[in-house]
Formats: C-alpha cells, structure tokens, sequence
C-alpha cells in the first residue's frame, strides 16, 4: 500500500541517538505523548524497530542519508503505522552529532489495528511450519518438533540470537494450533516498553488509577483466547516477571487500578535472547517462571552454524521479492555473491541476510544478484572478493571440525572489535552492525569479556 503526502513528524537525536526534540501533530497514532519521549531511544516507540534497520541509528553512526524510506512499524500497544520518511544526519565540522528525521503519513490510512492481521510482517497466507525454511538437519528437527507441540496449551520459551526466527517461531505455533481459530495472535517487545509502562500494557489500565488515567485493555486481554508472544521477556523487572507468572498459573489478572481480578484464556510464548545457560545465572528472568515456561523449549542456532541453509535462504528471499510486482525478475546470486555468503559470520543472522539480499535487489541493474551490489554494506574496498577473504585454507591448516573453526573465527571477530572499541561494548556492536544485546549473547556463549 503507498504512502500519500500527508501531516509529518519532525524528530531530533543526539549523538547517543536518544531523543532531544520530538513534533507529533496527530499524537493518537502513538502509545506516548511526546514530552515523555525526550531523552529516550527512537527504537523504544516500536516493536519492530530493531538498531540495525533505524535510519536514525545509521544516520549516526555512518552518516548516512536515506531518503523516501517506506517502513511499516508496530507501536507498543500493536497498532500498525505506514510511513515515509527522510532521514540526515547534523554534523559540527567533521563530528556528526546527531540526526533528523521527517515522516509523512496520511490520515486515515497510516494505523492500522496489527491485531486484525495474522501477520503484519509475513503478508499473505498465514505462516505454516514449511515455512521455516532449511535443509540442514538442525531445521529439520525444529519443524518435527514445531509440529509435535503446537497443538499443546502448555507454554513454551524460545532461546536464540537476534534473528534467528524467535518471532516466526511463535507466529507458527500460534497458526499450526487450535487458538487460531478462536483467538489473535498478539506481540510485544518487552525490552521496547520502558519499565513504568509495562505493566499498564500487559495487564491494562482502569480509570483512577492515576491522574488523567483512561480505561485501556491490556494485551493479556487482547490475547484471550489466542496468543501472547512476550519477546525479550528476560528484559522485564523481575517484579513483573512474578505477575506473569501468575497470569499463567492461574489464567487471572488484575489492570493497573483494577479492584478485581479478570479470567483470560491465552497461551504465552516467551522469548530470551540469553544463552539458556546464561538465563538463571545472570538473574534475568526469575527460577519459578523460567521452569514454567521451559517445559517446552526451542534453542534457534545461529545462521553461521547452518550454513548449508544460505542458498536455499537466497533464493526464496528473491522469489519473495520477484512476486511483490516490483517490475524487477532477478534469476539468480552470482557465485561470488553466493561465496561470500557462505562465508560470512552473519552476527544479525536470518534477518541480515534477508537485509543483505533486499538491498541488492534493489541495487542490481540487470537480471542477477552480484557481490558489486552488496560490497558497500559490509566495507569491503574495491578489488577485494571472497575469494581473497577465503578462509578455507585457514580451515583446513587448524584441523578443526567446521563448527569448532567457525565458532574460533567468530570469538576471534568479535575480540577484534572489542580490542578496537577498547572494551566498548556499544561502540563494538556498532562496529559489527548488530545490537548490543546479541554482541553480549555472542560474549557469553565463547566467555569473552572486555
């Protein structure tokens, strides 16, 4: 669906990409008004907006411009917004100290209720567990078990890297079941909800229950009936950790303000990024209600410890985009695009893949992918090719299995930047263009400190 000139928001970021000055003309299309928006992360506002897609984060960080950029972005409470928006960065001489962005929509066409939609982000037929693309055996076994499990009631948790699939995962669950016919499959990003609104979203807010406050159902409600998908759950106040548990036991909850319990009838998927190793031992999420939750449990891999599944990958992401009616019908990936590929470390995974491949869709100039349309994205100076950047004979001199040698390169990559950044986490995930939050999974998982 187009964008239509319309009203405008007008958005200032400082260098530390928070935000310093905020215009909303038509503040109804946000779950914030805009003087609680000062000093706080743009990636806040949103479900869906993830550090290495901001235009504002990439604005900052590599001075970019990027113009008539189209986005379809999820709000806290799960309503849809289509925008066009232009994005520079403000330089001081040499220093960029921040960015501006305008984003246009038009009334009446820009929000739509996301929780009237199976799947905002997967448009089309609901999401089946053919879907979960990958030959490798690891996939295979998670589709068996996708389809042994769906049709409980029981929770589950979902472990894994930033995007390795949590959220389709869920999706899956949710359609292969019974609930999709009596319910909604509904989302939240609990790290994207500052704490003092968390609980108002989840459990919804009665009138009196503070000053100016409205009657607002929560997503527990929302849900009943159907889904609840609590991704990054291990980034909730241990407090609201206690009141989830409950909800889940005893399918009962209480609104902010409520003076009595109302019954809900959900099933709760959960999502951590933490090493389920990790989970426990960092106190991020409470013991009783990880045991709750892990009674079914999925670990998603990482793309680099299933490659075999990139070819397959590419191509059903350029068929996806040959059927969208872009005028465009790109064949195939030429084989030094396919090289690089396979050898690259992934760290945003599936979803920098995906990013990876839409880019140089829309680069390419005749009827095939080459590695020319990507070599900007990942810095790579004219002349380089994947062959030069091989590590094959490398591999072959440690005597390693393929996943232990992959598993050294990757620790070594990521102590690399660490040592640049000196010992700065955020500068180092910047760096490596990924989220802060998946380069301290990675530091876990190989016990590597700054």
């Amino acid at each position: 669906m187009a964008i239509k000139p319309g009203f405008s928001d007008f958005m200032i970021v400082n260098e530390d990409i928070r935000i310093a000055y905020y215009y909303i003309p038509n503040p109804e299309l946000y779950d914030f008004r805009p003087e609680e928006l000062i000093g706080t992360s743009p990636l806040q506002q949103y479900q869906n907006l993830y550090y290495e897609d901001s235009t504002l984060v990439r604005a900052v960080s590599k001075g970019e411009t990027t113009k008539d950029c189209v986005q379809e972005l999820v709000t806290l409470r799960g309503n849809r917004i289509r925008q066009k928006s232009d994005t520079f960065p403000v330089r001081n001489g040499d220093r960029i100290i921040g960015a501006i962005e305008l984003a246009y929509y038009d009334y009446g066409y820009s929000k739509v209720d996301d929780n009237e939609n199976d799947d905002i982000r997967n448009a089309g037929a609901p999401l089946k567990v053919e879907d979960f693309l990958g030959k490798s055996r690891e996939m295979k076994e998670l589709r068996k078990k996708y389809r042994k499990v769906a049709s409980l009631d029981s929770p589950v948790l979902i472990t894994g890297e930033t995007g390795t699939g949590k959220e389709m995962s869920a999706r899956i669950l949710h359609n292969e079941s019974g609930r999709s016919e009596k319910g909604k499959f509904v989302y939240v990003n609990c790290s994207a909800i500052p704490e003092n609104l968390i609980e108002g979203i989840l459990f919804g807010i009665r009138p009196g229950s503070f000053t100016d406050a409205e009657e607002k159902k929560g997503l527990f409600e929302e849900a009943s009936g159907g889904t609840l998908f609590l991704d990054e759950l291990d980034s909730t106040p241990l407090i609201t950790q206690g009141k989830i548990l409950r909800a889940i036991e005893e399918r009962r909850i209480r609104p902010v303000g409520a003076d009595r319990e109302i019954p809900v009838d959900i099933r709760i998927i959960a999502s951590c990024s933490t090493p389920p190793d990790k989970i426990i031992k960092g106190n991020r999420i409470r013991n009783d209600l990880y045991y709750r939750l892990s009674v079914v449990q999925f670990e998603l891999p990482p793309l680099r410890e299933k490659r075999e599944d990139i070819d397959l990958l590419c191509r059903a992401f350029i068929d996806e985009l040959n059927s969208k009616g872009s005028g465009r019908n790109i064949r195939y990936a030429d084989r030094a695009f396919r090289d690089f590929a396979m050898k690259y470390s992934w760290p945003g995974n599936v979803r920098e893949l995906r990013n990876a491949v839409t880019g140089a869709y829309y680069e390419a100039e005749g009827d095939v992918l080459r590695f020319d349309d990507i070599r900007d994205r990942f810095f790579l100076e004219e002349g380089e090719d994947s062959e030069e950047h091989s590590f094959l004979e490398e591999y072959r001199e440690t005597g390693e299995d393929l996943k232990g040698f992959i598993n050294m390169k990757t620790a070594e990559y990521i102590r690399s930047n660490l040592k640049a950044a000196d010992g700065d986490v955020r500068r180092a995930a910047e760096a490596m263009n990924i989220t802060v939050k998946s380069l301290n999974y990675s530091m876990d998982k190989y016990g590597i400190r700054p």
